[in-house]
């Protein structure tokens, strides 16, 4: 689960403002982004594809992201990105809205360190 609140940094504190107000996330109402994967696919040399089901502002769409596996002696790194029409999930909406000022597919990039957890004693 990724946490919308407390604030997005854009650079800008008016953007700031905007992005977590209705319109955009809703933030108040909607505090969080949920990604919950159903299947992994192996595409080859450390590539793989996982599907899943994203949830924003209470909207649950299926999606596909190709990412890399790099194994570490301490971790294990995953990359990748895949796009989202933001207006699918009403991200932008009223004034918003129109395409023609912020586009309507948006890429997400991730990264992702997993390590082990401690043993327990």
């Amino acid at each position: 689960m990724i946490s919308l609140l407390p604030a997005f940094d854009t650079g800008n504190s008016d953007a700031d403002d905007e992005v977590v107000g209705k319109d955009w996330f809703n933030a108040k109402a909607f505090p969080s982004a949920k990604f919950v994967s159903t299947s992994v696919k192996s595409l080859g040399t450390n590539r793989f594809e996982v599907q899943g089901k994203l949830t924003i502002k209470g909207k649950t769409l299926a999606v596909s992201a190709p990412f890399t596996f790099k194994p570490d002696s301490s971790a294990a790194l995953f990359d990748g990105s895949f796009t989202i029409k933001r207006l699918d999930y009403a991200i932008g909406e009223g004034e918003w809205a129109d395409i023609s000022t912020v586009a309507n597919e948006i890429q997400i990039k991730f990264h992702i360190t997993a390590a082990a957890a401690p043993a327990k004693k």
